[in-house]
């Protein structure tokens, strides 16, 4: 657990230097892109790359005006299907081990029909840094043969230093914040630029203020078996990554909903045995977040309900929506804005799951099951 705790206590420090440790390959990325006309982007990764890979959908969507997707990875890495990436699309694959073999693959198979290739990892000398020299190799034992008018490859470093608990936690924010920082750059936000220099200090307010938050309520998750996390827009990607991290370090039945298809399903699975998360930012999605809250306390559900809003109000949701206000509310800092929220509210989570695992008696740094890198094929 102390592993844990150190590990996310250092990324106010380490995320503080991630912008300009890539700065040079930043520009590059950018320019490349512009000479190319990207005008498509295609993200890949597993586990808690995956839910990066989502935050980076919703932002490419919104701030840079980009059709992007993630893309599944098993018709090339086990149908072994020859996708043809175009010319004009960026495909992102994120690893911080470097060893995802199906993230390597599909990088792969992108250079080789010519489209862009971009690695973000935590570990420089990987699989997933060499995949454009592997891929020339190869090239160059079979003898000649029609290859791409061009090849763009690039590596992003999350630099954060080895990661050795169990969770992602300093190596996901600082994923999470190099796509930021790209897709600030490619959009020309210089709003952006500056909240992204502004986050570090927010999350170290966050590591100072949410665990004793949350000291005072986490004894009433003792016997917990089943979590629901709701988010929406730029926040799913946070609510699917703090299920994940309840599942793999607190032995929790947890799943990650997206409030838009809460009606679809989950709501049917309420019962007052389980505890619900709401992710409510400041912004579009707020409205959503304070809706969900009805039928979760008509349901007899425990809330948590984590925001950076100071104007959900008790008052107001008793007045628009007809109910009370969940018993707990934990309050982050707002960061100016929804692009750089679900950074905030993936640290806010972190300590859920600290204070999940502390409450429970688990050491969330080790598990008979899950190892801390998984290589899948």
């Amino acid at each position: 657990m102390d592993l844990l705790k150190s590990e996310m206590e250092e990324q106010p420090r380490l995320l503080a230097r991630v912008p300009d440790l890539n700065a040079e390959t930043l520009e590059n990325i950018v320019r490349t892109m512009k000479l190319r006309g990207i005008d498509s982007v295609c993200f890949v990764g597993r586990g808690s790359s995956r839910s990066a890979c989502v935050y980076g959908e919703y932002l490419f969507n919104i701030c840079a005006k980009l059709p992007a997707s993630c893309f599944s990875m098993s018709p090339v890495s086990i149908y072994e299907s020859e996708v043809v990436f175009p010319p004009r699309t960026m495909v992102i694959g994120i690893s911080q081990s470097g060893k995802a073999e199906d993230v390597v693959q599909v990088l792969d198979c992108a250079l080789r029909h010519g489209a862009m290739a971009v690695a973000v990892t935590n570990t420089p000398n990987s699989p997933i840094t060499r995949v454009l020299t592997d891929l020339q190799e190869r090239e160059a034992e079979r003898g000649p043969s029609e290859k791409p008018a061009r090849r763009d490859f690039f590596v992003l470093d999350c630099g954060v230093g080895e990661e050795n608990g169990l969770a992602a936690t300093k190596t996901l924010t600082a994923a999470m914040l190099l796509l930021a920082a790209l897709c600030a750059k490619v959009s020309s936000g210089g709003e952006l630029l500056a909240q992204i220099d502004r986050l570090p200090e927010k999350i170290e307010d966050i590591l100072d203020d949410v665990p004793e938050a949350l000291e005072e309520i986490a004894p009433r998750w003792r016997f917990l078996r089943r979590v629901l996390v709701l988010g929406r827009g730029m926040n799913y990607a946070a609510a699917l990554d703090g299920a994940h991290k309840l599942r793999v370090n607190c032995g929790l039945h947890a799943d990650g909903c997206a409030i838009s298809d809460f009606s679809h399903g989950a709501i049917a699975e309420l019962s007052p045995d389980m505890l619900a998360i709401v992710l409510a930012s400041s912004g579009p999605i707020l409205r959503d977040a304070e809706w969900v809250l009805k039928p979760l306390t008509e349901a007899g559900v425990e809330t948590l309900v984590l925001t950076d809003s100071e104007d959900m109000e008790e008052e107001d949701i008793r007045k628009e929506e007809g109910c009370r206000l969940p018993a707990h509310t934990v309050r982050i800092p707002d960061c100016g804005g929804d692009l750089l929220s679900p950074i905030l509210f993936e640290v806010a989570l972190q300590c859920v799951m600290l204070e999940m695992a502390k409450i429970r008696g688990i050491d969330p740094d080790s598990s008979a099951k899950i190892k801390k890198v998984t290589v899948t094929k």
